[in-house]
């Protein structure tokens, strides 16, 4: 596997987290999500989380490469923005502009989890799980749909270090090893 950082991102309820914590164990690298208090799974990303990501794209490549990232500001806000009209924005065009550029310059691998939406929504409607306020099925859907959009953008911008994964499919983490390998 290059010696690149790891994110992992998609929609809620596809299999992100365990996939992260997952290809850690197997790659013996430190899982990295930013504190919980910037994070809200209801109201959407505390105002500083831009600042916590634009460190982390900062550090020195070996730093960063030792990471496996649980989801990307700069890939999951502009999605998840339009799913909450009126959430605040937290950073200008410009700035989201420039912490893409942060983000290609870094080259980093990108898993895109995607396994079907009745899976994904299923995993939301769980008990006890938070959903983001306002937001509904069909909401989730286009949210869906835009990250099957960015996982193409990314693979046309950086090839083969950009990946889609679904675990309903059979041998899904064995050929997501191999291609990592």
């Amino acid at each position: 596997m290059a010696d690149k950082a790891i994110i992992i991102e998609g929609p809620d309820g596809s299999g992100k987290t365990q996939l992260a914590t997952d290809l850690c164990e197997e790659f013996s690298r430190e899982y990295r999500r930013p504190p919980a208090e910037a994070l809200s799974s209801t109201t959407g990303p505390a105002d500083w989380l831009p600042e916590w990501w634009n460190g982390q794209l900062a550090l020195n490549p070996s730093a960063l490469a030792r990471g496996v990232y649980d989801r990307c500001f700069y890939i999951s806000d502009p999605i998840y923005q339009q799913a909450q009209a009126n959430r605040p924005l937290l950073i200008e065009g410009k700035a989201l502009a420039r912490g893409l550029a942060n983000l290609w310059t870094v080259e980093p691998i990108i898993v895109f989890c995607l396994p079907p939406f009745e899976v994904q929504l299923a995993n939301v409607k769980q008990s006890g799980r938070e959903r983001l306020d306002g937001v509904d099925d069909k909401d989730l859907e286009k949210i869906n749909n835009a990250y099957w959009a960015y996982s193409e953008l990314w693979f046309q911008a950086l090839g083969g270090d950009v990946m889609r994964y679904d675990y309903t499919e059979a041998n899904a983490w064995s050929n997501l090893l191999a291609n990592l390998g």
